[in-house]
């Protein structure tokens, strides 16, 4: 931007204006990719279910504790069973308390490295996310970029107490909890599934999603347009201690290489301009619900609408915004595999 592409560049492209840019700067202070699509990890659940005064009077009498938004996956479990094994049907419908996916499948990894582990208490206090151990239970060498190892032998947490933990609760849930479908979907798979009306909540639910749960018409929204549901900050497992990691962000991005023909880096670096131009991103923001301006966060029509969305809006006007980290910052001669802005797969 200030060397070969500054002929390129946009003079209003306005880079202090993107909301994820701390998420793709390295280490040494540069920035290496331009972010075009960022999304959180929040508890997902029907605030509709949750409210009706004959299920919190069950609730109570059962647990002694009022139905409400978990915690600790103590009491999320709580809610699971109760909806799953007591409530069991409503409207006619068969009901779960938990959703999630387990199909081999490579969206089955990001489901603990985005950050199920971390919840639960795998990596550890304070920022840059996690350093030494991050949420991927990948301990790093002093120079915040290399990694050493993983397992708890060689000073990581992929196989510490709390990751197992974490994995136990994983199945112990699925195969207790959730639809019996569940098992077999893949994260693209699973991820509309609580739109279908018969789930009550979902402790770790892409907010990628919030776009095709506003729809008109499902049974998760309202005549009037607004949503049965409500997302919220998850739960954390026993292991988690204040410091830890808050929740998972991804932050989608353009990456450029410079061994590339410059005639097709200047086309790229300027088709990339364009996509996340204000206008453009404006218009993506209202239609997509992954914003990746400030502007776009705090445009009039949002502050109108917000309670169309289900907290995703107050979600990103908060600190929240901020708490929920990425992976930690990598270094981008070594560990190319693990690029601080996310993933290169198809997004929702």
């Amino acid at each position: 931007m200030v060397g070969t592409g500054k002929e390129w560049t946009n003079p209003g492209l306005d880079v202090k204006d993107f909301i994820g840019t701390k998420f793709t700067t390295a280490p040494d202070g540069k920035l290496y990719q331009l972010p075009d699509q960022q999304f959180a990890n929040l508890y997902w659940f029907r605030a509709d279910w949750f409210a009706r005064k004959d299920l919190q009077n069950k609730f109570k009498a059962k647990y002694g504790y009022d139905l409400g938004v978990p915690t600790n996956w103590s009491a999320y479990e709580d809610i699971a069973n109760f909806f799953t094994n007591d409530v069991k049907e409503l409207d006619g419908k068969k009901v779960y308390g938990h959703m999630d996916y387990g199909k081999k499948d490579p969206s089955l990894g990001w489901r603990f490295t985005d950050a199920w582990l971390s919840m639960a208490g795998t990596a550890d206090k304070g920022l840059p996310n996690g350093l030494p151990v991050d949420e991927w239970g990948i301990r790093v060498a002093e120079d915040k970029c290399t990694p050493v190892g993983a397992s708890v032998s060689r000073g990581g947490a992929t196989n510490s107490p709390a990751a197992v933990y974490a994995l136990t609760k994983y199945i112990d849930w699925m195969k207790k909890f959730a639809p019996s479908q569940a098992m077999g979907m893949t994260f693209s798979e699973a991820g509309p599934v609580p739109a279908q009306g018969q789930v009550a909540q979902q402790i770790f639910w892409y907010t990628a999603f919030t776009a095709d749960m506003t729809k008109k018409g499902l049974p998760v929204v309202n005549a009037d347009g607004s949503p049965k549901w409500r997302m919220a900050p998850s739960p954390y497992g026993p292991y988690w201690k204040q410091g830890m990691q808050n929740g998972y962000q991804d932050v989608g991005s353009w990456t450029f290489f410079k061994n590339t023909d410059p005639n097709r880096l200047a086309a790229a670096w300027l088709y990339a301009q364009f996509v996340t131009a204000k206008t453009v991103s404006l218009k993506k923001s209202l239609v997509g619900l992954t914003f990746i301006r400030d502007s776009d966060i705090h445009h009039e029509y949002l502050t109108k609408n917000a309670a169309k969305y289900g907290g995703l809006i107050e979600f990103y006007r908060s600190p929240a915004r901020v708490a929920w980290t990425r992976p930690v910052p990598t270094c981008p001669t070594t560990r190319n595999s693990r690029n601080s802005g996310g993933r290169t797969w198809p997004r929702p």
